[in-house]
């Protein structure tokens, strides 16, 4: 096993600078790309929609193409979409990624994520993600009850050393999956998250959302959401917003 994944390694290394000069080209150039890969490889699993390599064993995981997202701090960044290469290491309770892409710029994240089942159902994770500029985020959340999650989120901007910082209350129907809703408050400096961030609604703001979610059909769900918020300089950031999005 360790002679396959030294072999995997080194054909990964070896193509890899190929597959990020044709990581902005169209997805028929990055099949192609991919295809010379897989000739080199075995027991591999490939998408002619969204072309991307996987290899996996117990513990690891190695990706190339655009994986789903390696990012447990979305507050901070969100990376799936990202073409590039990500290597997930995996413990029942522990998880550690890796990832380097590019998207116009180089990008590189380090996540650690685990779990204090004996705390109490608390879950911890970090992240490190760079592009032009550094940021770090924390994330801290806990099932107070079967629907009920708390959490906790800070962001840094470590080049313009600006913040923001995240709280939520969701509740959460877990089993059906099909509706939640949730309260916010948020108070978050210009540029303490990235252009990458799931919120960046939420740059130079300081105030309450109310969201809820509702899953009208197995592939269609409707968000609605209400922010009662100001501008750090206190301008009206009230928002009010219905989304409908269709999963193909």
């Amino acid at each position: 096993m360790k002679k396959i994944i030294l072999t995997i390694s080194i054909i990964l290394v070896l193509n890899y600078a190929t597959l990020l000069a044709f990581a902005a080209n169209s997805t028929t150039d990055q099949t192609e790309v991919l295809n010379l890969v897989n000739k080199e490889l075995s027991n591999f699993r490939t998408s002619p929609a969204n072309p991307y390599l996987e290899l996996t064993d117990k513990h690891m995981q190695t990706f190339v193409g655009k994986p789903n997202n390696v990012s447990g701090n979305v507050f901070t960044a969100e990376t799936s979409g990202i073409f590039g290469v990500s290597t997930a290491f995996k413990t029942n309770q522990d998880s550690f990624n890796l990832l380097y892409g590019k998207d116009g710029q180089n990008i590189f994240a380090a996540n650690f994520a685990t779990s204090l089942r004996t705390a109490g159902n608390i879950d911890l994770s970090a992240l490190y993600f760079k592009t032009k500029s550094s940021f770090v985020g924390f994330k801290v959340s806990s099932q107070l009850a079967p629907k009920l999650i708390v959490s906790a989120e800070t962001s840094e901007n470590l080049t313009d050393l600006t913040k923001g910082y995240l709280f939520t209350t969701k509740y959460q129907d877990i089993q059906q999956d099909n509706f939640d809703i949730s309260i916010s408050y948020r108070d978050v400096q210009s540029t303490a998250i990235s252009d990458y961030s799931a919120n960046t609604a939420f740059a130079d703001s300081k105030g309450f959302r109310l969201e809820t979610n509702y899953k009208l059909a197995p592939q269609l769900t409707l968000t609605a959401s209400q922010d009662l918020a100001e501008a750090q300089d206190k301008s009206n950031k009230n928002t009010s917003r219905i989304i409908f999005t269709w999963k193909f």
